[in-house]
């Protein structure tokens, strides 16, 4: 099984009490150190653990809508940052 048929899998059986999403890549899988898994990859080659005594903790990122930007000046420079990030910038002169 790849992880983008987990993903489908998990789509399919989205909680009700939570925004849906209607497209795989807005969806992230994370597994215990392993980073991001790759829509591509099988779980085995992503090294997914099975465990005998429970679950395998996986954890769920949903990336609803891109995030907006915004252009602010900065020492006479136009930086483009997301709004989550407005309360810092660097300029590289």
């Amino acid at each position: 099984m790849t992880v983008a048929q987990v993903k489908l899998h998990l789509m399919h059986h989205w909680p009700e009490n939570v925004p849906s999403t209607k497209d795989i890549k807005t969806i992230r899988l994370i597994c215990m150190g392993r980073g991001i898994l790759q829509d591509t990859q099988s779980l085995e080659a992503a090294a997914v653990p099975i465990f005998a005594t429970h679950p395998t903790p996986i954890n769920v990122s949903v990336n609803y809508k891109p995030q907006p930007t915004m252009r602010e000046a900065i020492r006479g420079h136009t930086a483009t940052k997301t709004v989550e990030a407005a309360g810092c910038g660097c300029v590289l002169c």
